[in-house]
């Protein structure tokens, strides 16, 4: 059995960046960073886990837009309903198996988006937890 391998992207910040229509200067002054180290960050170069988490919390961004899982050889981007991933190319395959309309493509991709949302806001709250009872078992 081979092993999740987790790799660095910075693909959807710079899809993020690109749609805002955010430059890579502007986006340094607003993260009080080098401009070079936000286009590290978008390039998927090593990063300092203290940036990752500045980006995050000035976009609104999750951790795990900045990784991807490498599955038997095949990448599979997390949290991602992005154009073009392959968790939506597999699902609108999957979509076209049940001949759904198109609005109803639409309100089952919505449906998908809450749904990760409440996901991930239930991983949010766990490793929130988990903070809480390790920092009260060190006391």
């Amino acid at each position: 059995m081979t092993a999740d391998k987790w790799i660095y992207t910075g693909e959807k910040f710079r899809n993020f960046l690109h749609r805002n229509g955010i430059s890579y200067k502007e986006a340094a002054a607003t993260l009080g960073i080098d401009k070079n180290t936000v286009g590290k960050a978008v390039r998927g170069g090593n990063m300092n886990v203290d940036i990752l988490l500045r980006i995050c919390n000035e976009y609104g961004l999750r951790m795990t837009d900045f990784f991807t899982v490498e599955r038997n050889g095949d990448k599979d981007y997390l949290n991602s309903l992005d154009e073009g991933s392959p968790v939506l190319e597999e699902c609108n395959q999957e979509y076209k198996k049940c001949e759904l309309t198109s609005s109803e493509v639409v309100e089952l991709q919505k449906t998908m988006e809450r749904t990760a949302a409440l996901f991930q806001d239930v991983i949010d709250e766990y490793h929130r937890c988990r903070l809480l009872i390790d920092k009260n078992l060190a006391e």
